[in-house]
């Protein structure tokens, strides 16, 4: 079910009516109900499949819970007897067990993860060549929600399953690691893993996080309901109005038609613009939804496109991914016994200036091939994540003529001309490497980024512009929404835009009155277009 469906918009209003309206003690509960039936409404796969993935993690987090209950009564049962370094070998011992329970703990789940990827990029397709034409008719012909997505994806495609499957797994480190206790009651950490909002795209939630606040009874109050719903209202006008209306563009460009030199540039700018609407605004509605609720989630974007380069672009983009890879991979990566070994031989053979850095950039390489096979099991996104990867590493190694740039001119670094100039240069950089995301293959991108430099078009692509899937009155819309969210996202960084709106109600009535005349009016939605998924949770991104 598509947040942006009619059909999602009016379970939404159901479950807030009926949210405020139980028993606040059940409050909790209800939202696990909701949250299992819109897993059902989106396919009743994916709800199995999710079941078995919140049972696995369930078991296995208890397993380790009790490990450490039973390490924590032997010593203390042994306090007297042992010595200092009997103590220390005992808790290796101890910790190599949970270690190998948590080893098969992980490859369980994200098995289940991996052979989903699988299904869907060698499977399916299969699937759907062997099958005979009156089967295949007769699932075009099926309507009903709960069975189409089942039957019409060949009981392959899970939707959000990267999501709650790396929540899963960060719970499951974290209780092995003691930050938090294993959660006793099954459905209590069913909701965790479920809560509707965030299981299409995210943000990646911690157990740590969300604990107290999904389970505390909540109040309605005018507060959280109105900052929420002017989030959520934000999100769909980036989601209808920016990204899906620039979809049809994005679409011919990379199309059969073989464009090249300007048009590509133009592709690699308005793709961009396309993801950032889409990503952000499925991230402003998830943390709309789950504030009028009174749940705060974590932030997942902090204005990206103000970074000045590549590594302040990902410290902002998709924090919460950052986060878990960071905590979760680069740093048990980064301090396991082999890099360490590895580290030793390198300081040795390659002196220690270089050598300490070997284990830490190769960390780093196997975390962005993480990344990039996160994203899909396809080598555009491999390649995309390992070229991430290089343009990081070099700038590291860069560092120090930065350094001694900006000490010969010390004004620059902030001069706002040379600003303005390094946030063009990232965000070039990154719709360039996000071409990864829309042309076939790794030889065609390369071959489109190439013309760029090679095919000097852009007079054509000027006179062109309007016969590229929008007129120019949707095109100028465009542009004015984009403009409005970047003046809005620059006077976020120094005010609280919401506080300021629902502190006077006049204007928040005004703005969100506005807001809904601006998506009914120029959202892409109705004929010629579908209540599409967004780009990280539906097909594309899982």
């Amino acid at each position: 079910m598509a947040f942006a469906s009619l059909s999602f918009l009016a379970f939404l209003c159901v479950v807030l009516c009926l949210y405020y309206l139980v028993p606040r003690k059940w409050q909790w509960g209800f939202l696990l109900v909701a949250s299992f039936c819109f897993y059902a409404l989106s396919g009743v796969f994916s709800l199995a499949v999710l079941l078995v993935v919140t049972l696995l993690t369930f078991l296995f987090g208890k397993r380790l819970s009790r490990m450490q209950e039973r390490e924590a009564a032997f010593l203390e049962a042994n306090r007297a007897s042992m010595t200092k370094e009997e103590r220390k070998k005992s808790k290796a011992e101890w910790k190599k067990r949970r270690d190998r329970v948590l080893f098969v703990a992980l490859v369980t789940v994200f098995g289940v993860l991996l052979a989903d990827k699988l299904a869907e990029r060698f499977l399916m397709p299969v699937c759907a060549d062997l099958m005979p034409a009156p089967v295949m008719l007769l699932l075009q012909r099926i309507n009903l929600p709960f069975v189409k997505p089942t039957l019409g994806n060949a009981f392959l495609s899970v939707m959000g399953i990267s999501y709650f499957v790396f929540m899963a797994a960060g719970y499951l480190i974290d209780v092995n690691r003691g930050k938090v206790r294993a959660e006793k009651n099954f459905f209590r950490l069913s909701l965790f893993l479920t809560f509707f909002p965030q299981t299409v795209q995210g943000p990646i939630g911690r157990f740590s996080e969300l604990e107290e606040q999904l389970f505390a009874p909540h109040r309605a109050a005018w507060e959280p309901i109105s900052r929420g719903f002017l989030r959520m209202l934000w999100g769909f006008f980036k989601k209808l109005v920016i990204a899906d209306a620039i979809a049809p563009v994005i679409g011919k460009l990379t199309g059969g038609v073989e464009y090249t030199g300007g048009f590509v540039l133009l592709a690699a700018v308005l793709y961009t613009a396309q993801i950032y609407g889409d990503f952000t605004g499925g991230i402003d509605i998830t943390i709309g939804i789950a504030e009028m609720m009174g749940i705060r989630l974590s932030e997942n974007f902090r204005h990206p496109f103000s970074s000045v380069s590549l590594k302040e672009y990902w410290n902002r983009w998709h924090i919460t991914m950052g986060a878990w890879f960071t905590d979760y991979l680069f740093y048990p990566l980064s301090v396991s016994k082999p890099m360490q070994k590895l580290s030793k031989k390198s300081r040795e053979k390659l002196g220690n200036p270089i050598g300490r850095r070997v284990p830490v950039y190769l960390a780093t390489a196997l975390t962005w091939f993480a990344t990039g096979v996160w994203h899909g099991l396809r080598w555009n996104f491999i390649v995309w994540a390992m070229l991430n990867c290089a343009v990081l590493l070099i700038s590291q190694e860069c560092e120090p003529w930065y350094r001694r740039f900006h000490a010969r001119f010390p004004g620059a670094k902030e001069h706002p001309v040379y600003r303005a100039f390094c946030r063009g240069r990232t965000f070039l950089l990154v719709g360039f490497l996000r071409l990864f995301d829309i042309y076939a293959d790794v030889p065609t991108t390369f071959a489109r980024i190439g013309s760029v430099f090679c095919v000097f078009n852009f007079g054509t692509v000027a006179g062109s512009l309007f016969s590229l899937g929008v007129s120019m009155p949707a095109f100028l819309a465009f542009l004015a929404a984009v403009a409005i969210v970047w003046t809005v996202s620059k006077a976020g960084e120094k005010h609280d835009v919401r506080s300021v709106l629902t502190a006077r109600p006049a204007a928040y009535a005004a703005v969100c009155a506005l807001l809904v005349f601006v998506i009914l009016v120029f959202g892409a939605y109705g004929m010629g277009y579908d209540a599409s998924q967004f780009i990280y949770g539906g097909a594309k991104f899982k």
